[in-house]
């Protein structure tokens, strides 16, 4: 009837189980968040050659968004910078950042986000709680 996003299956006795979204939309401390839109930020600023934002939750009951990064051969340090910030809201600036050499990619030559949560977390303090 609606659009919303969400995965779901009919289980056997006709209710229905939820899998997941179909997009990049997450829902941290009741505020709706895409990935795409913070993912889209990041890799405008120039220090950054390739970006993909995850959500980690390293202590249960407490997710946050992580943005990984491949920075750009030009100088400039991408965490240290919040020059974009009046494009997105506060809580949708990720917890953390983490520089990477190069992204996991699938055989199909998108960015492996599964293989991105399964790294270990950084002992660096968050960015920013909400």
């Amino acid at each position: 009837m609606y659009r919303t996003g969400d995965l779901v299956r009919y289980r056997a006795d006709g209710s229905l189980q939820y899998c997941g979204r179909t997009d990049h939309q997450v829902k941290i401390r009741g505020h709706r968040i895409e990935l795409g839109e913070i993912e889209a930020v990041a890799a405008g600023h120039p220090a950054v050659l390739e970006c993909a934002a995850v959500v980690r939750e390293d202590v249960p009951g407490d997710p946050y968004v992580h943005l990984y990064y491949v920075p750009s051969t030009t100088a400039g340090d991408a965490r240290g910078s919040r020059a974009s910030g009046a494009v997105l809201p506060a809580v949708m600036w990720p917890g953390r950042v983490t520089e990477l050499p190069a992204l996991p990619h699938t055989p199909n030559e998108k960015v492996d986000r599964l293989a991105l949560t399964r790294l270990v977390a950084t002992d660096a303090p968050p960015l920013c709680r909400w």
